[in-house]
């Protein structure tokens, strides 16, 4: 029984090796007889007497059954990809990505506006204030509820200096108006003045107090996102109009005297 089925087996397999012989190589190969060399080696498997030397005949038998063994390549090629490899995510779209999941996942609002409506407020600190002799300070813009196209604005800082001699402590206020020539509700492009007073003391073996009023107009540009995070950027041109000079450290909103002037804010709005 099982010498029958292993014997079946074998002329299966020599049945394929014979038809992939032939759609290989598109002829099969023919031997002194006249017949092909996979019917040789069936009728070898089967017991006929074949013609010639049968141990050279049995070795190509075995090669061919080793070579049905092996899936042509036309058999794999609906297995191989054609399509060309997707191109990965650039650098400049990586940021892209980046910056809208900062901005907030409901999309770009119109300007002043947020998720949840338009915006009112919107505080803001200047970081490089923080390290650059202008202290803890804060900037608060508050849109005028029937023209949205102008906002109050109120600033605050807070310093102190200290030397191995003494220090300088110095408070700031300040307080202006922007009209939002491209944007509303704290947002867009905005012009507008500014007045401040600054009023502090030193203390360098006595103790010294002084005052000072300074002037500005300011010119920059508000962005809110979706999710309310603010930023800004603004230039403009100022400086004292009364009080103190003598101690330069002793700074306004405006930078001192008269001159032009950079801020960055950072904050956010609702």
């Amino acid at each position: 029984m099982w010498a029958g089925t292993g014997r079946a087996l074998c002329v299966a397999a020599l049945a394929l090796g014979a038809a992939g012989a032939r759609a290989q190589e598109g002829v099969a190969e023919s031997e002194s007889d006249g017949r092909p060399l996979g019917e040789r080696c069936e009728a070898l498997v089967l017991g006929e007497a074949p013609e010639g030397d049968v141990a050279e005949l049995r070795s190509r038998c075995a090669a061919l059954v080793r070579a049905s063994s092996v899936v042509p390549a036309e058999r794999t090629e609906g297995a191989v990809g054609r399509e060309p490899p997707q191109a990965g995510e650039s650098v400049a779209a990586a940021f892209s990505t980046a910056g809208r999941e900062l901005a907030g996942q409901g999309g770009r609002q119109p300007a002043g506006m947020r998720d949840g409506g338009p915006v009112r407020n919107t505080l803001m600190t200047n970081p490089l204030g923080w390290f650059s002799g202008l202290g803890v300070n804060a900037t608060l813009f508050r849109a005028v509820e029937r023209y949205d196209k102008l906002s109050w604005v109120g600033q605050a800082r807070y310093s102190r200096t200290n030397a191995s001699n003494g220090n300088v402590t110095a408070f700031g206020l300040g307080a202006g108006t922007d009209f939002f020539v491209f944007g509303r509700n704290n947002e867009g492009l905005r012009i507008g003045p500014r007045v401040s007073v600054a009023f502090g003391a030193e203390d360098f073996g006595g103790t010294t107090s002084f005052a000072r009023l300074g002037l500005s107009g300011e010119l920059g540009y508000n962005f809110i996102a979706s999710n309310g995070v603010s930023a800004s950027a603004a230039g403009g041109f100022g400086g004292r109009l009364a009080g103190d000079s003598q101690n330069e450290q002793f700074e306004s909103f405006t930078g001192g005297e008269f001159g032009p002037y950079l801020t960055l804010g950072l904050g956010y709005s609702w």
